[in-house]
C-alpha cells in the first residue's frame, strides 16, 4: 500500500477516534451554566462527524482489521473464493463412523438460513442402514428435527462403544510384516 494512502488511512482512524472520544466527553460533562453551549457542541460534533462518514476513504465492501500496538490499520478486500463442493457425508450406523455428528453439525445443523424442515430432510439423506431406520418412522417438520437429532444421540453418541470399537479395530489390525524407515 501506498505511503500516502496509509498515512491517509491512519489520520482517517485518529479523526474517527477523536470524534468518539470528545462526543463521549460532551455527553459526559454534567455542568448546567454551560448546558446552551454543549448543546451547540453535540450538534456540531454530529454534524462533523455525518461529514466524515459521508467523505471517509475507505469503500462499504472494505473492512479493517483491529490495530495492534500502533499498527496501521489496512483496508482488506473481502475475497470471495469458489470452493469446491463439499459432500455431505453419510452414515449407516457404524458407531465409529458417528463422528459424522460433528460433520453434519459443521455443514448444515449450525447454518442459520436453513429452516429446521430443510436440516431434517438433509439428516435423513444424511443417513442408511441402521440409522436411517432409527429415525424414518418420524414425520419431517420443524419440530421433530430437534426429536430425531435427539433420538440418533441417545442412539449412537456412546463414548464406551465408541472408544471399544476403535481399540477392537487396533487389535483386529493386521501386524506389521516388515518395518518402513
Amino acid at each position: 500500500m501506498a505511503p500516502n494512502l496509509r498515512r491517509l488511512a491512519k489520520g482517517e482512524r485518529f479523526y474517527r477516534d477523536s470524534l468518539r472520544n470528545l462526543a463521549h466527553l460532551v455527553d459526559e460533562y454534567q455542568d448546567e451554566r454551560d448546558s446552551v453551549m454543549l448543546e451547540e457542541w453535540k450538534e456540531r460534533l454530529k454534524e462533523i462527524f455525518d461529514d466524515y462518514k459521508d467523505t471517509r476513504v475507505t469503500h462499504p465492501e472494505e473492512s479493517y482489521l483491529p490495530p495492534s500496538r500502533g499498527v496501521v490499520p489496512i483496508p482488506v478486500q473481502q475475497i470471495r473464493v469458489k470452493l469446491p463442493e463439499i459432500k455431505l457425508p453419510i452414515f449407516d450406523g457404524t458407531i465409529r463412523e458417528w463422528p459424522f455428528r460433528d460433520s453434519f453439525h459443521s455443514l448444515i445443523a449450525s447454518n442459520t438460513h436453513l429452516s429446521d424442515v430443510d436440516k431434517f430432510s438433509y439428516l435423513l439423506s444424511s443417513l442408511s442402514k441402521e440409522a436411517k431406520r432409527v429415525v424414518e418412522v418420524i414425520e419431517v417438520t420443524s419440530d421433530n428435527y430437534a426429536v430425531a437429532w435427539e433420538v440418533l444421540e441417545k442412539r449412537f453418541e456412546n463414548k464406551y462403544l465408541i472408544v471399544k470399537s476403535y481399540v477392537e479395530a487396533l487389535f483386529m489390525a493386521d501386524a506389521v510384516k516388515k518395518e518402513c524407515y
